[in-house]
């Protein structure tokens, strides 16, 4: 027992001072240190198992003892399995993780009917066409943006948004 307390002291304390740079060493100790956690956890149960064998007296002993080590079974079994579970799930984030970092999405090219982003650069339609509209065009577009209940200060931002193209 006192040479478990040790063995985990020593991953507490590698794991407290690792620092960012290394990443790696930090993983590789928070995976041992989570093995044997479910193994000291396994361990425990089968303990109890084998102290709870030994206590049975009565002549139903068999049936009791196969209860006890099915219930023994079924939570070493849960236990094990979450952890893998859990750890699978984690490599996995943390590999998707790297490779976004690695391969950042290109930005937008621009907008998507054509027209100039924010670089001033044509966008991937081209230079636009005639997209100007008159007064009188804008301001039916905007009677029935207000007969359908849309907000002045949406309206007002569409409005100021034509103005600087």
């Amino acid at each position: 027992m006192t040479l478990l307390i040790l063995v985990i002291g020593v991953l507490i304390s590698l794991v407290w001072h690792c620092t960012e740079e290394d990443g790696q060493r930090m993983e590789s100790i928070r995976t041992v240190a989570g093995l044997l956690a479910i193994l000291v956890s396994d361990a425990a149960i089968v303990f109890a198992l084998i102290w709870g064998a030994s206590r049975i007296t009565g002549s139903d002993k068999s049936t009791v003892l196969v209860g006890l080590a099915t219930a023994a079974f079924t939570a070493v079994s849960t236990v094990t399995t979450a952890y893998l579970g859990i750890k699978a799930v984690s490599n996995t984030a943390q590999l998707l993780a790297r490779k976004n970092d690695a391969n950042p999405p290109p930005p937008p090219a621009g907008p998507p009917g054509g027209g100039k982003n924010k670089d001033g650069k044509d966008g991937p339609g081209g230079p636009p066409e005639s997209t100007s509209m008159t007064n009188e065009e804008w301001e039916s577009i905007k009677k029935e943006m207000e007969g359908r209940g849309v907000d002045h200060s949406r309206i007002k931002d569409i409005e100021d948004s034509m103005r600087l193209r």
